[in-house]
Formats: structure tokens, sequence, C-alpha cells
């Protein structure tokens, strides 16, 4: 079977996506203090709105013209397009954290600290899909755990974050809880819609710029409603403000719009690396782009490497590349499930 010709394109460009897009979000979430910030839901309705947009282009060109498209579309069942409701909801919070995280935490720092949504995803299969992981994928969460602890607790810092305009607002401790609780978001989001995919059997698969657009849409309505009821509990809390009240895009600056056009187009390229390219070179695109991250927050914000932070960086890299089977331990014991006597790898 010949190779896709998106392999390596959609691959390249997924590892500069992954790599800025931490810088991206420094940039954008410390450029003002908390009463001049942009709205992060507001900033996500955009992203989604983006991405509604591309993707509809995406299903026009998949399917040959807009005849072929509407066909595709009318498809959809209203059943199965519901139940990604909950992604969907789980992927606004996932970015909401994100964006939080991003506030407290140096970009070197949250890029390692996010391998974490392996951990939850890892375990979540377990009890909610009932796999069955050999004994080097818990030798990886393993090492893992102990490389974010190592992270966590190291004292690197950025040498441009006293000139930031939220310096004194900056909260390491609460970055990190920002962070846990994408993760847990994001794994629990990859389980649900892994276990929607296997309910379905061998049943007419939807097209994955379609399955897009159905999460957009739902983020949509979410982020919408979040965002009118905010602003009319401001209107109903003072009515007698004499003051003209921020417009919805208050904060919108250029890097925010930069953040905004990075995260649409990011959940797109996950979709097309995941159609065109197989999980061993993913695996290695996200240890090289944690790799890149380091790198570009030496140069844009004087990231100080310490020890223990390049140590558990280095174990969080490795364990990922041998939870996800671009490293194999050789022998057949490490390859077998721990319960079982059969080899099994997932």
């Amino acid at each position: 079977m010949a190779a896709s010709p998106w392999k390596w394109p959609s691959l390249a460009l997924m590892l500069a996506q992954n790599a800025i897009t931490p810088i991206v979000f420094r940039y954008a979430t410390t450029g003002a203090k908390e009463g001049d910030r942009f709205s992060t839901v507001v900033s996500i309705g955009c992203q989604e709105g983006l991405k509604l947009v591309l993707s509809l282009v995406l299903v026009i060109f998949e399917h040959a013209g807009l005849q072929g498209a509407w066909a595709a579309l009318r498809a959809i069942q209203p059943g199965d397009s519901i139940r990604l409701a909950v992604p969907a909801v789980l992927f606004v919070l996932q970015n909401a954290a994100m964006q939080l995280a991003t506030v407290h935490l140096p970009a070197a720092l949250f890029q390692v600290l996010w391998q974490g949504k392996t951990l939850v995803m890892a375990g979540l299969s377990v009890l909610l899909l009932d796999k069955r992981l050999v004994r080097s994928s818990w030798l990886a969460i393993a090492l893992m755990a102990a490389g974010i602890a190592c992270v966590q607790l190291s004292q690197s810092k950025e040498g441009k974050q006293a000139s930031m305009a939220n310096a004194s607002e900056q909260r390491p401790s609460l970055g990190f809880l920002f962070v846990l609780g994408g993760c847990f978001c994001s794994g629990f989001a990859a389980v649900y819609l892994e276990k929607l995919v296997k309910q379905a059997g061998k049943a007419v698969k939807t097209s994955m710029w379609v399955q897009n657009m159905q999460l957009a849409f739902y983020s949509l309505i979410l982020t919408g409603i979040t965002t009118g009821a905010s602003r009319g509990t401001s209107a109903v809390a003072d009515p007698g403000h004499q003051e003209p009240s921020h417009g919805i895009f208050h904060g919108f600056t250029f890097n925010v719009w930069i953040m905004v056009f990075n995260n649409a187009i990011g959940g797109l390229l996950v979709a097309l690396v995941i159609k065109h390219a197989d999980n061993i070179l993913r695996g290695f695109s996200t240890a090289l782009a944690t790799v890149l991250t380091t790198i570009l927050s030496v140069v844009c914000f004087r990231f100080e490497v310490h020890i223990s932070f390049f140590f558990g960086g280095l174990l969080v890299v490795g364990s990922s590349l041998l939870y996800g089977g671009a490293v194999k331990i050789p022998g057949e014991w490490w390859n077998t499930d721990p319960c079982s006597r059969t080899v099994k790898y997932e």
C-alpha cells in the first residue's frame, strides 16, 4: 500500500503547531492584567467558529463539491450527533484550562506537564474500555509520573517574567491545577470518543471533518450561551453603571488572534495526522515538539533550564515514546500483559 502524500507534510505541520502553541498561549495570556485581559470564553467561541468554517471547506473538498458535502451532512444521524455534545463540552473546558494555565506557568513547563494527559488516558482506558496494558506500558506510566513530579518541583523560571504585564498575578501552583483539570478533560474526551467508535462497530464511519463540524457546532452553542449569560449577569449586578461596558472583543490583541487561529487549525491537524500517519510517528512528533518548545522558551522568554527540569523532561519524553510504541523494550516479558501469558500490545 502506497504511503499517503500527506503523511510527512501533516506530521511537519503538527510538529510546528504543537511546538509553538505554548509560546503563542504565553504571549497572549500574559500581555495584560486580569481586568484588561480578553475573555477566555469568547476566544474559544471564535476558535470554534473558525474551525467550523474550515471543516466545512474540507468536507466540500473531500466530497468534490457542494452536492456531495450536502449529502454527507444530511446523512448525520441526530442520535449519533448528540453524543458528541459530551466531548465538545470537555474540549471547551480543556481549552479554557490551557489558557488559564499559561497565565501562570512558563511555556516549557506547561508543555511538559501537559503530557500528563497520557496518564489520564491510560487510566481511563483501563477502567472504562477494559484495556490491558503490557509491562512496558506500565513502566512508561510510572516514568512519566516521576518525570512530571521532577518538572513540577524544579525551580526553572523565565527571565522575562518580571516584565510581563501580569507578573504580579502569576501563581504557578494555580497553573498546575489548571493543567491537571485540562488533562482530565482531554483524557476523558479521548476515551469517550474511542468508546463511541467501538460501539459503532462496523457501521458507516462519519468523515472526521464532519465530526469536527459537529464538535465545533456544540462548542459554539456552549460558548455563546456562556457569553450571553455572563454579560447579562454583569448588567443585572450593576444596572446603574454609567460607563460604556467593554465589547465582547475587549482585549483581543494581535497575539490573541494568532492564538485563536493556531488553536483552530490545531484540531484539524490532529485529525489529518490520525488519518495519514501511524502512532509511532505521532509519538516522535509529540516528543520532538516538547524539546522544540523548551528551546523556543529559552529564546523567547529566557527560560532557565535547571537540572531537575532537564531530567524530568527527559523522563517524560522517553516515557511518551515508550508508551506510544515508538521505542520498545526487547523481550517477551516486557511485551506481555502481567495478568495474562498472552502477548498483547495496544
